[in-house]
């Protein structure tokens, strides 16, 4: 995987293209390569339900998933589904493709396994978090199910803001029970998305306005969570609250993957250069 400084510029992609040429891979312990998968290749033994199915969204060719695999099938989820699509110029029909394409797959595993509930976890990277945001919009029309869980690494603004301009977090509250986000910036101005908002604080890029996010800072950090409970965040409203020292006396939780779902609020992960 390619390796970037902590402070490495990343211009984040707004989900404003057309998504074409959209793949899904279903990866296991028994097929680490994956294969591709369409809804007619769904039957009742062919997905073990007794797992989590983990459906991870992102754009082809932008970041290095190897890592996040190996973790969770190390992890032994035996459902990973890889939802990989290009951006070309916009067109909210394509858009619309790959999100009924998706949700409709999701809503084929409930069909012919028969199953009443599924834990399912959408991790959206960037302008995936996008997409998966719109899965779990529409998912709910098929199947009458809210999704479990979605975290997303790195969201958008338009993720974070409707196209009216207003905050999103209330529609993703309908349709999803656990939302996390991990930001690789904090923005005090900026809405709180998730149930729980994870921030990395990197003290020497951190006063830095010219930085952007960092998608792949926030991905990498997420991957080494989710075998470890290790990685502590410390409830904190503000970067100026967290470097005079006002949030020690406050709570610390598990950060990433294994992070407690009755969670709420905003936390600083440091991370040490």
């Amino acid at each position: 995987m390619k390796r970037f400084s902590l402070c490495f510029l990343f211009s984040a992609i707004l989900f404003v293209g057309s998504v074409e040429n959209t793949s899904i891979t279903y990866v296991t312990s028994y097929l680490p390569k994956g294969v591709i998968m369409t809804t007619s290749d769904i039957h009742k033994e062919s997905i073990n339900v007794l797992k989590p199915l983990i459906f991870i969204f992102n754009e082809k060719n932008t970041h290095n998933l190897s890592g996040i695999i190996n973790e969770y099938l190390k992890k032994q989820i035996t459902n990973v589904f890889i939802v990989e699509y290009t951006l070309n110029e916009e067109t909210t029909k394509a858009a619309n493709k790959v999100v009924n394409e998706v949700a409709e797959f999701i809503a084929t595993i409930f069909n012919k396994t028969g199953e009443e509930y599924l834990n399912i976890h959408l991790v959206g990277i960037a302008s995936g978090s996008r997409v998966a945001f719109a899965v779990a919009q529409r998912l709910p029309e098929l199947t009458k199910r809210k999704v479990n869980r979605l975290t997303s690494l790195e969201p958008t603004y338009s993720l974070i803001n409707n196209e009216k301009g207003g905050p999103n977090a209330e529609i993703l509250s309908k349709n999803v029970n656990f939302v996390d986000t991990v930001h690789s910036n904090f923005n005090e101005n900026e809405t709180r998305l998730g149930d729980v908002n994870f921030y990395l604080y990197k003290k020497d890029c951190v006063h830095d306005k010219s930085l952007s996010k960092n998608s792949t800072l926030s991905l990498e950090t997420f991957v080494k969570s989710i075998n470890s409970n290790n990685l502590k965040a410390l409830e904190c409203d503000s970067i100026e609250n967290l470097e005079n020292g006002n949030c020690l006396s406050k709570k610390k939780i598990v950060f990433g993957e294994n992070v407690p779902q009755d969670a709420k609020g905003s936390y600083f992960l440091i991370i040490k250069l």
